[in-house]
C-alpha cells in the first residue's frame, strides 16, 4: 500500500516533522491512551484497554498493516489514528473509524484519515456480488459536535440510533419470573459454544445490518470478539434453556468499558420461537441480580433505539435509564440489491 500516494490524492499536507506510518501491535499502549484520552473528552470516561484494542486488531482477517494509518508528530508521538474493518465474508457495510488528538484537531486530520478509510473500504468490492449494495459506516457520539459536523461535510447521513443505558440498584431486585418450561444455566465452554452460536446467529437473524455468514467463519469471529476479551466469564453468561435447546441468552461481561465497579450486559438475546412470554426481562432480572451479588450496584448495555423486538421499551421496564446517545452513519459506496437486514 502506498499510503504517501493515497494521502497526497486527499490533499493532506502535513505540518513540517510529521509523519504517517500502518499502526502496529507495538503501538497498542499508545493508541489506548490516545484513545481514552479523546474519549474523557468527549464523553467523561475513559473507554479502552490495552488488552481489548490489542484483541481487536488481531481480529482473524483484519491485516493491520494495510487496513490502518496513523499520523505521528516531530517526536513520533501519535496524535492520529484511522482503521477500516471488514471482516464479514460478505462484508457489505465495510466500518471506517478513527481518532485525532484533541491538540491537533481542525488540522483536517481527520477529514483526510477518514478519506483515505473510505478509499481503503473500496477493496471490499471485489469480495461482494457485483449487483449488492455496499455503504461504509460508522459512529458518533450525539453530543460531540465536531464529528457530527465532519462526517456530515463527508457525504456521510444518520441510519440508525443507539442508547447506552443503566441501572443503578440500591436494593436487590425481585426474582425473575420465568416462562414454564424455562430453566436458567451458566455457560460451558467450550462445549455449549457452537449451540450458544446458533442461538446467537438465529435471535439477531431479523435484526438491522444482519447478513449470514458461513457458519465457521462467523464462529471464529464470534469467539474471538466475545470468548477471547478480557471481560469474559462464563459464570456470567447465561442460557435459559427449554428441555436441551437454548430459547435465550445473556452474555455480560465481568465489568463494563467505562469501570470496574460496574456491570455491562453485553448481549442479550431471545430466539424468535420463545419471543412475548417475558423470557427477555426475566433474563436481564436475572443478570441485575448476579450483579448485586457480585457487589456490583450499576449495571450497563447498550441497544438499538429502533429495535424491532422493543428492546428499550423492555430495558425501561426493568429499570434502565438511557444516559448516552450514539449515532450510526452511512454513506453509499455501491447501489444494488440490498442484502443486510433494514
Amino acid at each position: 500500500m502506498n499510503l504517501e500516494k493515497e494521502l497526497f490524492l486527499e490533499g493532506l499536507n502535513l505540518p513540517e516533522g510529521f509523519s504517517f506510518r500502518p499502526a502496529k501491535l507495538t503501538d497498542v499502549l499508545e493508541l489506548t491512551t490516545l484513545f481514552n484520552l479523546i474519549s474523557e473528552k468527549v464523553e467523561g470516561v475513559k473507554d479502552f484497554t490495552p488488552h481489548e484494542l490489542e484483541n481487536d486488531l488481531k481480529s482473524p482477517g483484519f491485516d493491520i498493516a494495510e487496513n490502518t494509518i496513523i499520523i505521528c508528530d516531530q517526536d513520533g508521538k501519535i496524535v492520529a489514528y484511522q482503521d477500516m474493518f471488514a471482516l464479514s465474508s460478505i462484508p457489505v457495510r465495510p466500518i471506517v473509524w478513527g481518532r485525532v488528538h484533541p491538540d491537533h484537531m481542525n488540522r483536517g486530520f481527520g477529514t483526510a484519515l477518514f478519506r483515505w478509510g473510505m478509499e481503503r473500504a473500496k477493496s471490499v468490492l471485489d469480495k461482494v456480488p457485483k449487483d449488492v449494495r455496499v455503504a461504509v459506516r460508522t459512529w458518533n457520539v450525539s453530543t460531540w459536535n465536531a464529528g457530527k459536523e465532519m462526517l456530515e461535510n463527508l457525504g456521510l447521513e444518520i441510519k440508525r440510533h443507539y442508547f447506552e443505558m443503566e441501572i443503578e440498584m440500591n436494593s436487590q431486585l425481585p426474582n425473575p419470573v420465568w416462562p414454564d418450561g424455562i430453566k436458567i444455566f451458566s455457560f460451558q465452554y467450550p462445549k455449549e459454544a457452537k449451540d450458544l452460536y446458533r442461538a446467537f446467529e438465529e435471535s439477531f437473524k431479523d435484526h438491522y445490518g444482519f447478513v449470514a455468514e458461513e457458519f465457521d467463519e462467523g464462529f471464529k469471529q464470534f469467539e474471538h470478539m466475545r470468548i477471547n476479551e478480557e471481560g469474559f466469564d462464563p459464570d456470567l453468561w447465561f442460557l435459559a434453556k427449554d428441555s436441551n435447546e437454548i430459547a435465550g441468552f445473556s452474555l455480560c461481561r465481568k465489568w463494563s468499558h467505562e469501570s470496574r465497579e460496574d456491570g455491562h450486559v453485553s448481549v442479550l438475546g431471545v430466539r424468535p420461537k420463545w419471543r412475548k412470554k417475558g423470557l427477555g426481562l426475566a433474563l436481564l432480572q436475572h443478570s441485575f441480580t448476579e450483579y448485586w451479588k457480585r457487589g456490583q450496584q450499576r449495571v450497563t448495555l447498550g441497544v438499538d433505539g429502533n429495535s424491532i423486538t422493543g428492546a428499550v421499551k423492555l430495558y425501561e421496564r426493568a429499570g434502565m435509564k438511557k444516559f448516552k446517545q450514539v449515532d450510526s452513519y452511512e454513506i453509499e459506496l455501491r447501489p444494488g440489491r440490498e442484502i443486510a437486514r433494514v
